[in-house]
């Protein structure tokens, strides 16, 4: 139990860190909580996220591979999850030969009640997959 309330302490830092857009600390917050819980939603969404994006623009495919394996971890143990949800599709989507994969988590998110936050955030993605 306490593993597991400081493993979502250093989630939630991460997710913070990714908003300043330190990327640094992102990692390093998200690496600690998946070794206190490796199967921390948020860290896994949070990493996977950075990972991916990262990945995609330094176009380094172990990091774009790390980052959506993270995802689909994240969605796996929380499906209900809505930023698992919403990342993963957006990786699926960038992703070729994925389109199916993408609009099937982009309906789950969609479903979830998202945040008008995570709604911006899922626009253009929508508007791509005709949802």
């Amino acid at each position: 139990e306490e593993d597991a309330d400081d493993a979502q302490a250093h989630a939630l830092n991460a997710a913070l860190l990714l908003r300043r857009q330190d990327f640094a600390g992102t990692e390093r917050e998200a690496r600690v909580a998946l070794q206190k819980d490796p199967n921390n939603v948020t860290a896994l969404t949070q990493s996977g996220w950075f990972y991916f994006s990262a990945g995609s623009d330094q176009q380094r495919a172990d990091y774009v591979t790390k980052g959506t394996e993270r995802l689909r971890r994240a969605v796996s143990h929380d499906p209900r999850n809505p930023s698992a949800q919403l990342y993963y599709a957006i990786a699926a989507l960038s992703t070729p030969g994925n389109e199916s994969l993408a609009r099937r988590h982009m309906r789950a998110f969609l479903q979830l009640s998202p945040s008008t936050a995570l709604l911006t955030v899922a626009a253009p993605y929508r508007t791509q997959l005709g949802l």
